[in-house]
């Protein structure tokens, strides 16, 4: 599943053009929203602007939106080099050479 889930329909269709900031609106539960600094995949920089006034919007009282400092997207602390080299154990066999 993990290769094919770029070819399924709904990646293209959804995840790449879904707007979540009404869903946001809509939330009344408590959220803790969680981001790395350095995070390539979700920028920081241009999503938690975006979650808290949607959730601002939303009249959301119970939200907490945090970037930590040095974390990745795996929530490892990232250096200068490749994200994947520190990759766990435990994930290595899901990553094969082309």
């Amino acid at each position: 599943m993990q290769g094919n889930q770029f070819n399924s329909p709904w990646f293209p269709g959804f995840f790449l053009h879904h707007d979540p900031r009404p869903v946001l609106e809509q939330v009344s539960v408590p959220v803790l929203a969680i981001f790395g600094e350095k995070d390539l995949q979700v920028p920081h920089e241009l999503n938690v602007p975006e979650i808290e006034a949607a959730l601002q919007r939303g009249n959301n009282e119970d939200a907490t939106v945090r970037v930590l400092p040095g974390l990745n997207h795996l929530f490892q602390q990232a250096g200068n080099r490749c994200p994947l080299w520190g990759i766990s154990r435990s994930r290595k066999p899901l990553i094969r050479a082309p």
